[in-house]
């Protein structure tokens, strides 16, 4: 049995009061070896020799389809180590995750006037144990589709706040199908999501 296993975004070590995450993009890869220093490792590049993670060796054959696949040009990786106190979610290593994987990028625009102040969110959601995964307009209607989802292993109540008033809000299912009438007030919908649960939401703006 070989040691690697798939991860996303991160993977690290804990111990009683601290861990230390490997945070990175794209690698999908990862082992913790079982030595005195407990060694984590992360697969950059996979050859064709091994194209299952976790697989046997022996158990995977080599045919001519993948002779010539050692991916030999140059690659860049992107990963990070982050220290940490407490547990994971204690500790915020998502978020930390979260934020090394979605750079911020920048477009510039020529002069314009409007309303807008300076500084504006459009979309805000607390706490940061809720993970906002998808803002996209409804398929059926001009309302908009907010999901998040919780990470942890405990029920995480909190809000999605918006730059304007909430006219409406409903929480629907994957396929847009409303479940039932969601809490809101202001510019506020309220949340509650389970252990790794997700949520989604139709939302219409004054």
């Amino acid at each position: 049995m070989r040691p690697e296993y798939p991860q996303y975004m991160f993977c690290g070590v804990e111990g009683k009061k601290d861990g230390l995450a490997l945070i990175n993009i794209g690698l999908p890869e990862y082992a913790v070896y079982d030595d005195e220093t407990r060694t984590i490792g992360l697969s950059l590049v996979r050859t064709y020799r091994f194209p299952i993670i976790g697989a046997d060796p022996e158990d995977v054959a080599v045919d001519e389809t993948q002779v010539g696949t050692q991916c030999l040009r140059l690659f860049v990786f992107d990963y990070a180590l982050y220290p940490y106190g407490g547990n994971w979610e204690k500790g915020g290593v998502y978020e930390q995750a979260s934020r090394f994987n979605v750079k911020m990028r920048l477009n510039q625009a020529g002069r314009s006037t409007g309303t807008l102040p300076n500084t504006l969110s459009f979309i805000d959601v607390e706490p940061a144990d809720l993970v906002l995964s998808a803002v996209k307009k409804a398929v059926r209607s001009d309302a908009l589709i907010v999901r998040v989802f919780n990470p942890t292993a405990k029920t995480v109540t909190g809000d999605i706040k918006f730059w304007k008033p909430v006219e409406f809000a409903n929480v629907v299912n994957l396929n847009e199908q409303v479940q039932e009438k969601a809490n809101f007030s202001g510019q506020a919908v309220k949340v509650k999501a389970g252990p790794n649960k997700i949520v989604s939401f139709e939302v219409r703006l004054k």
